[in-house]
């Protein structure tokens, strides 16, 4: 009809996606250089748990589940594993969204020194 050539677009969607998970992989071991094993939060978990509010990602809430972090942003739900100090990498739970670039939760202090600002990467 329109005289195009063949694409096999099942196969380039599926490469695409393979190849962003060898990318994410890739920089997760680069991701370790970084990392400073053997450190904690500077809070208790549960003092993380709030509403927080950023201009351009919208709110997000965290809550405790099971003695951790979760939350559920854009509709996805995610698992904020402690990354160092107060750093959290979120783990995306539904396979089908895994591979993409990782996302980090950096927590930062108010005055009070209550976790206040959130910081996503």
């Amino acid at each position: 009809m329109l005289k195009l050539s063949y694409r096999n677009w099942n196969k380039m969607q599926l490469d695409a996606m393979i190849k962003a998970k060898d990318a994410a992989k890739a920089m997760q071991k680069n991701d370790s250089i970084g990392h400073k094993f053997n450190t904690k939060p500077s809070h208790e978990l549960k003092d993380y748990a709030g509403t927080y509010k950023n201009p351009g990602y919208g709110s997000i809430e965290i809550t405790m589940k099971d003695g951790g972090l979760v939350s559920k942003f854009n509709m996805i739900d995610i698992r904020l594993d402690h990354f160092h100090y107060d750093q959290f990498n979120a783990v995306i739970l539904d396979p089908a969204l895994q591979g993409g670039e990782p996302i980090r939760f950096t927590f930062h202090n108010d005055v009070s020194n209550s976790p206040s600002p959130l910081k996503m990467e």
